[in-house]
């Protein structure tokens, strides 16, 4: 890559990360919930999202998650296994998660993600989520190691990472998360056309589908 493409992709790095920091002060109230205007665009996957249930789901909700986000763990750990048996596993509801990282770790993080085959995004994001204190400071192979990698498929990996398409691809996503739908923290919600803050329950999640 050309010193010109990394100098511009650190400094659009440093500006969404600079933004995000200002705005989570103030935005960060648990359950703050706003409607989305007429005109905004329904829940639907992109590229890089990690995706549960059925394309059939009656409903569909996008959930805002960085990788360096003690909240978005604890959502991950205490409320997403309820979410799965009771919504996803039913077939009421497709779950669309999608990164939004707060600072360069998570940003370098969900880059390795979306350099994995899609059947494997899942865990190495749960598991990059779940040792966030044991990745986020340190060296890539490190946070190779967390997802699951080694020898070869690792190297790869980690070399697609480090490319400039997968920062961009996620620099465009959180861009797009923030024109859309004007998340600003995570982990954030996008549901029954409303957008919600906060660590939203299985019951929090039915309740605003089914509005």
């Amino acid at each position: 890559m050309r010193k010109r493409d990394l100098a511009w992709l650190g400094l659009l790095s440093l500006a969404i990360v600079c933004s995000l920091a200002i705005q989570f002060a103030s935005n960060m109230a648990a359950g703050a919930a706003r409607r989305l205007p007429p005109s905004a665009q329904p829940p639907a996957v992109a590229e890089g999202d990690i995706v549960f249930g059925r394309a059939d789901a009656p409903a569909t909700v996008i959930a805002f998650v960085s990788l360096t986000c003690l909240h978005c763990r604890r959502w991950e750990a205490e409320q997403m296994p309820e979410i799965q048996r009771t919504l996803v596993e039913t077939g009421r509801l497709r779950l669309i998660v999608r990164d939004f990282p707060l600072d360069a770790a998570a940003l370098r993080a969900s880059a390795l993600v979306r350099c994995l085959p899609e059947g494997d995004r899942a865990a190495a994001h749960r598991a990059l989520l779940s040792t966030m204190e044991g990745w986020a400071g340190g060296e890539p192979g490190r946070m190779a190691g967390v997802a699951g990698l080694a020898g070869a498929a690792s190297a790869s990996v980690l070399s697609c990472a480090q490319g400039g398409a997968p920062v961009r691809a996620v620099l465009e996503a959180v861009r797009k998360a923030e024109l859309d739908y004007g998340i600003r923290v995570t982990p954030s919600f996008v549901a029954g056309g409303m957008v919600v803050a906060g660590e939203q329950t299985a019951a929090d999640l039915a309740a605003l589908t089914s509005r």
